[in-house]
């Protein structure tokens, strides 16, 4: 079953495809519900008597909901989301990418690596920019996805610095205190 979905974000929608690969020779995401986002996405589907009208935009993704217990009464129909149920799903996944960023981040500190090292191994392991240094010849596609990099960096330093300002950690650093 195919259903199209509008992402608020590139960021979101390649984080997405981090969290849900392509098939093979094909622009669409194929959904799993071992994944909490894919459990989410089946759970906000609706259906229609009538074609729904598809999102409009360069950020619409086609995905493919798999046929189990669920979904198996909506083979049939036509099946779309809500203007809410998208704004609940982005809302959703901006959550998952946030608890898997901290995660991965803290990870990373206890590690002992830096900050920016973190972040770009953060990146490069989901898929968020595609960096390709091989091919010297598209030198241009290499520095704008290089720009992009350093934005998308940028960006989630700034995550950094308040993921380490809003955390008091110095609680469970503080082993002179006793507890009853």
């Amino acid at each position: 079953m195919l259903i199209k979905l509008k992402f608020d974000s590139g960021l979101k929608l390649s984080y997405f495809g981090y969290l849900f690969p392509r098939l093979p020779g094909e622009d669409i995401y194929k959904v799993s519900t071992r994944e909490p986002m894919g459990s989410l996405l089946v759970a906000h589907i609706l259906t229609t008597d009538r074609p729904p009208e598809p999102p409009d935009g360069e950020l619409v993704a086609v995905l493919d909901i798999p046929l189990n217990a669920a979904t198996q009464n909506l083979a049939n129909k036509f099946i779309y989301y809500s203007q809410a149920s998208t704004a609940a799903l982005m809302m959703a996944l901006g959550a998952t990418f946030d608890i898997d960023f901290a995660g991965y981040y803290r990870k990373g500190t206890n590690l002992g690596y830096g900050r920016r090292d973190i972040v770009e191994a953060f990146i490069l392991s989901r898929n968020l920019v595609q960096i390709d240094n091989r091919d010297t010849l598209y030198k241009r596609i290499y520095r704008s996805n290089r720009l992009q990099m350093k934005e998308v960096t940028k960006r989630l330093l700034r995550r950094c610095y308040y993921l380490d300002e809003c955390i008091d950690l110095s609680g469970l650093k503080d082993e002179t205190t006793d507890i009853p």
